[in-house]
Parts: structure tokens; C-alpha cells; sequence
């Protein structure tokens, strides 16, 4: 009988130390791929900004001005066998009006949010395709424009658009 005591208490000790050496590696890992994506993002940001200020020194008769809308990361709408897909986009916003100058970063704040409230309400599939960007870049014109009320949008670029 005390051999069954000792190999039960000698399973449960075994499994014991299973279980905890499961929890530090699931741990270590999800601190690992936290801290790539983190990294990940970051160094984006710095190049989109500088493609940016290059684009914002465009000389000429109608003087192009640009606005940086930084990276914006949504959860795009679920859709048949596509379900959690995320978008990572940066935008850029062109005016040939200068009264956008002043009035965008006024309302950027609401600018980003109906962004993301139009591109929520998209599924993978409506814009994967380049007449899928199209129509998302139309519909985020129309919005913009909408909110502005001193001047208009002339074109919205995406610097980078990327589905995961």
C-alpha cells in the first residue's frame, strides 16, 4: 500500500512541475511576440513620417499640402471563413486649399475616428482588391470632407496598407 502512496504522490508532483513549466514557456512566448509586434510598429511610423515630409516639400503653381494620419489598426468586420483580420494602414491626406492647413489638425481627432469607423465596417474581402481600395478611399474622401468645413480634400493616399 505504500508503494501506490509513494508512485500516486510521485505522479502528482511530476505533474505538477508539467503544468508550471507549461505556464513559463506559454508566458515567455506571448512576452516575446508582444515585444516584436511592439517593435514592429514603431519603426513604421518613423519611415511613413519621412516619406511624408519629403512629399510635403512638392513645389508649383497649386501647392500640394499633406497631412500625416498615422498608423490606425483596426479589427476588420468578420465574414465567412475570415474571422479576426486586422488592418494596419497609414493614410496620407492631400488639399490644395490652405485653409485645410489650420483645419485638419484641428479635427484630427475625429477625422481618425470616422476612419476607423468606416474601415470596422469592412470585410477583407471588400478591400483586397484594388477596386476594393478605390472605393474605400472614396468613401474616406466623401467622410473627411464632410467634417471639414473650410476646405476640401483633394486625394488620400494609403503609405501603407497591410491585412493580417
Amino acid at each position: 500500500m505504500t508503494k501506490k502512496n509513494d508512485n500516486n504522490t510521485n505522479i502528482k508532483k511530476k505533474l505538477g512541475n508539467l503544468s508550471l513549466l507549461k505556464i513559463i514557456i506559454i508566458t515567455s512566448s506571448i512576452a516575446i511576440i508582444g515585444t516584436g509586434v511592439f517593435l514592429w510598429i514603431k519603426s513604421d511610423k518613423s519611415a511613413v513620417k519621412n516619406e511624408s515630409d519629403t512629399a510635403q516639400n512638392i513645389s508649383g503653381n497649386n501647392k500640394s499640402v499633406f497631412f500625416d494620419i498615422d498608423d490606425l489598426i483596426v479589427k476588420l468586420k468578420d465574414s465567412g471563413n475570415y474571422q479576426n483580420q486586422f488592418l494596419k494602414i497609414a493614410i496620407v491626406i492631400e488639399s490644395l486649399n490652405n485653409n485645410t492647413k489650420n483645419e485638419i489638425p484641428l479635427k484630427l481627432a475625429k477625422i481618425k475616428d470616422e476612419m476607423i469607423l468606416i474601415l470596422k465596417d469592412k470585410t477583407m474581402q471588400e478591400i483586397q482588391t484594388i477596386e476594393g481600395k478605390i472605393s474605400l478611399r472614396n468613401d474616406l474622401i466623401r467622410k473627411v470632407n464632410k467634417i471639414l468645413q473650410k476646405g476640401t480634400i483633394r486625394n488620400l493616399y494609403f503609405t501603407e496598407f497591410l491585412i493580417n
